[in-house]
């Protein structure tokens, strides 16, 4: 069985989300028939777990910049890197005629 789990940036605050599971083409329509079951059985949680979960990160980020979080070792990669850009685009906007 192979998974693939894929993101592609559509806008600043939408992201498509591919997947796909396959099987040995031995299988035949067995194979087809365990991967269209696999896929439904991951939308479940995906679409009422994953995606309201994901929607109110993304809603509590938009404030993000007026937070100082508190940094787990985990996060401080990501945070780090965002608090840089945030310093860089503040400065290439200052310049901006």
């Amino acid at each position: 069985m192979g998974q693939v789990h894929c993101f592609t940036p559509e806008t600043q605050h939408t992201t498509h989300y591919w997947f796909g599971i396959a099987f040995p083409r031995a299988l035949g329509d067995v194979g087809r028939q365990m991967a269209e079951d696999r896929i439904e059985w991951l939308k479940v949680p995906f679409e009422t777990e994953d995606l309201p979960m994901l929607e109110a990160q993304e809603q509590n980020m938009n404030e993000f910049g007026d937070q100082r979080p508190v940094l787990l070792s985990g996060d401080s990669g990501g945070v780090k890197a965002r608090r840089i850009l945030d310093r860089l685009i503040a400065a290439e906007q200052s310049k901006a005629p």
